[in-house]
């Protein structure tokens, strides 16, 4: 019996080629998207897994709340770990990490720039890391130990092994003695290091309360519920931190959901959002319903010609149940050849969604067992559910009514399959729509003015004590090249989304107010307005030798300002936290100038309150030269070379500041090319079914076009004929597709701060090109069918 089925579904297959080469190509991409957006989901989901504690590890973060003001932030204070250990037995490790980004390791040869970050000594024993060499319960007890990955120790060293036990050293640091090696980090994990070294636990910021630079990670007892620790964390916070005078939330965070469901200010690096994996995994879904919506409108679009055959088995004794099997058999063999052309498709598409996503995806020939068994299951589900509609429609014919031959009147009308038609295009112009919306965000975010200077601005890093203490001097040199206009010291770069903040009391009713207020706080020098090119918009800048200035004067930003409610904010009083909790204040500082607000981070985070304060040439470890256009190569060659005057030892690491904003949105540019291929994809599949289904209809309808030829009708005139209805599908579909599309793309403007308003005329492109495509989709068929010789036509069974 199922030798039969298969003759007979090949035989059916062969004499329909063209509807069968439809079918399997659709089905072939339908399968290949969502294979490869599943393969993309299970790598998201699989981030910091690998920890043998991973279930126990929970991550302390701060929701702060003043006066109509809230920061969520990642990042905590050093006392934090060591009290939660000491007060709450369900906790069995407490581990702080300080991540200080890249830094150069310098062994004997040249200097290798990596991540580095400081932790406590149970650093190891809380997290999973396979080690090459050392103990890992002590790889971090001793000062200035440090541990280094596979990758790192091959650099610095030619062979890992020969890493331990050396000495490395790190600017403006100790010596580091080599205490361990171990594999590289997997890439599935929500930070990424190339070494890690011991902390310092005597630094004086580890036992500040309102200095907000570390992270703090608990390790929880077997079986204990992250939730109850949670409920404690209110009167946690009333005994140690309600001296803030700001309402704080403290969340334990499961550390398997950070890099899926975290969006904090200062996060270790940038994280994913579960959001779009619902999306993607709805993209994929709805690509693979579209391809399984050609076969099923293909298949009872060709319900009349099988009509005849159906009756006659039926009159010979085929039951119902034996129709179904055939015709699922045919479906099933479709999908098949569908999965060998899919094969094919993956092994193409895996370099480029690599490189699109950043990430390592493995394809069949990998033996990627995950995707063999879902490419399997999956081409057996679409086969089945792709059949069963026409299996039994088909298989439900009466054979006297269809022996009678009057069942083809009947069988053109296809409510069912324009309703699918819709759907199809539904889908593809809500997916342009996006697209379209995606491009004009990232236009918007490209092209907006940030506050300060257009003209090119290179940063340069000063990474040496020595060299920070002859700054003036590397400054003086550096501007005797005519193509570097202006040069300015400061603490910190911009556009990161890791400023930092601290807690400050700013001046209200004429005196110091008995809460703090959340701010970002920027040293930098009195040439920095300048060479940044901000407008003053009240006061002063700062002026150079200025002894009053460097000790007791600040500027502010407007946002600060309107927050502190300062109607005339010259000559106001702010009072910073000292570094020791139990000494008294220091004298407060006086505003003698405001900012005209600027971006410090990206278009994603508003604005914050800024306090621009004297720094201290100890603290001068970037430089902002800000660079006249022309000869940018040749400039920044000089800019090597002056560094190397001045510091034979380090890099010289440049970096342009409009670089810094656009990597916050690499994430957002990654969505939108997937958006594109999408919008793409399902607009290709849902013009496959149309040209089947035009082609269907032109030939049912030869005669009738032969007719209206031999009538006088003139090409044109047909044409419109046979594309009118399908166009009619296409504008039902664009009213369909506009709300959602417009719900779906504000939602996700939310996650920006500064946005575009969506506009009509997206919708109406995104209409216009889909009715384009399938007009010359449709028209293809219609041509050629009004050209055709009307005797032929007209002899035509």
């Amino acid at each position: 019996m199922l030798h039969n089925y298969l003759k007979i579904a090949f035989r059916n297959l062969w004499k329909n080629r063209t509807f069968s080469l439809i079918n399997v190509f659709g089905l072939a991409v339908g399968l290949t998207v969502c294979l490869l957006i599943g393969l993309f989901i299970a790598d998201e989901l699989s981030y910091d897994r690998y920890h043998t504690n991973a279930h126990r590890i929970v991550r302390v973060v701060n929701h702060f709340q003043w006066e109509g003001n809230q920061i969520d932030a990642a990042s905590t204070s050093g006392p934090y770990a060591p009290t939660l250990k000491a007060e709450f037995p369900e906790v069995e490790q407490a581990v702080r990490i300080l991540s200080e980004g890249g830094e150069y390791l310098k062994a004997s040869g040249e200097p290798v720039k990596s991540v580095v970050v400081y932790a406590d000594s149970g650093f190891f024993e809380m997290f999973s890391y396979p080690f090459l060499a050392g103990d890992p319960a002590r790889a971090l007890d001793a000062p200035n130990s440090m541990v280094l990955t596979r990758s790192v120790a091959e650099s610095l060293y030619g062979d890992a092994a020969k890493a331990y036990g050396q000495t490395i050293h790190i600017q403006n640091s100790p010596d580091y003695l080599i205490t361990g090696v171990i594999s590289d980090p997997p890439r599935q994990s929500h930070f990424q290091f190339g070494a890690v070294g011991s902390l310092n636990t005597s630094a004086g910021f580890l036992k500040e309360w309102q200095n907000f630079s570390l992270y703090t990670y608990l390790l929880l007892r077997e079986g204990y519920d992250p939730a109850r620790l949670q409920a404690k964390m209110p009167a946690f916070y009333q005994k140690h931190l309600n001296m803030m005078g700001v309402t704080a939330h403290l969340e334990l965070q499961r550390l398997t959901s950070i890099h899926l469901h975290s969006h904090l200010v200062n996060e270790l690096s940038a994280n994913a959002d579960v959001r779009y994996l619902y999306l993607f995994a709805a993209v994929g879904a709805i690509i693979l319903l579209l391809a399984g919506i050609n076969y099923v409108n293909l298949t009872t679009a060709q319900s009349a010609m099988r009509a005849r055959e159906i009756g006659i088995r039926k009159v010979v004794g085929s039951q119902r149940s034996q129709l179904v099997a055939q015709f699922l058999t045919e479906s099933l063999l479709l999908a098949a050849l569908a999965q060998v052309v899919c094969v094919q498709l993956l092994e193409l598409a895996l370099p480029l969604v690599n490189q699109l996503t950043g990430k390592s995806l493995q394809g069949v020939v990998e033996g990627n067992t995950l995707l063999i068994g879902g490419l399997i299951g999956l081409t057996l589900l679409t086969g089945l559910l792709s059949g069963l509609y026409p299996a039994f429609v088909l298989s439900g014919f009466a054979p006297v009514r269809v022996l009678k031959s009057r069942f083809g009147a009947s069988a053109g009308r296809g409510t069912f399959r324009k309703t699918l038609v819709v759907a199809q295009f539904s889908v593809s112009i809500a997916l342009i729509a996006a697209t379209l919306v995606v491009y004009a965000q990232m236009q918007f975010v490209s092209t907006r003015s940030l506050g300060f200077t257009n003209a090119p601005v290179v940063g340069v890093r000063v990474p040496d004590y020595a060299m920070r203490n002859r700054v003036d001097a590397f400054k003086t040199q550096l501007l005797r090249n005519p193509n570097i206009l202006q040069a300015s010291a400061t603490t910190n770069p911009l556009g990161k989304d890791d400023l930092g903040m601290g807690g400050v009391f700013l001046e209200r009713n004429n005196q110091k107010p008995s809460r703090t207020d959340m701010t970002h706080i920027l040293g930098i020098d009195p040439a920095y307005v300048s060479t940044m090119q901000l407008r003053l918009t009240a006061g002063r800048d700062f002026r150079a030798g200025n002894g009053a200035d460097s000790l007791r004067s600040v500027l502010v930003n407007e946002t600060l300002v309107r927050k502190a409610g300062w109607q005339n904010p010259i000559g106001r009083r702010i009072w910073f936290l000292p570094a020791d909790e139990k000494a008294p204040l220091p004298k407060p500082v006086e505003v003698v100038g405001v900012v005209a607000d600027f971006h410090v981070a990206s278009l994603h985070q508003p604005i914050e309150p800024v306090i621009l304060t004297p720094i201290r040439k100890a603290e001068s470890d970037n430089l902002f030269l800000r660079l006249r256009p022309d000869n940018l190569p040749a400039t920044l060659a000089y800019i090597q070379q002056v560094f190397k005057e001045f510091d034979p030892i380090n890099v010289c690491e440049t970096y342009f500041l409009d670089q810094n904003y656009a990597r916050q949105y690499e994430s957002d540019q990654r969505r939108g090319q997937l958006f594109l291929a999408s919008a793409g994809l399902a607009i290709f599949i849902a013009c496959l079914g149309l040209f089947g289904l035009a082609t269907f209809t032109a030939q049912r309808r030869t005669k009738e076009i032969g007719i209206r030829k031999v009538l006088g009708a003139s090409v044109p005139s047909l044409v419109s004929m046979l594309s009118a209805d399908f166009l009619k599908l296409v504008l039902i579909a664009l009213l369909i597709a506009t709300p959602i599309a417009w719900y779906t793309m504000n939602r996700w403007l939310q996650d920006f701060a500064y946005k575009i308003s969506i506009e009509w005329w997206m919708f109406a492109l995104a209409g216009l090109l889909a009715i384009t495509i399938a007009l010359i989709t449709v028209s293809f068929q219609s041509v050629k069918a009004a050209l055709a010789n009307p005797v032929k036509s007209l002899r035509a069974e």
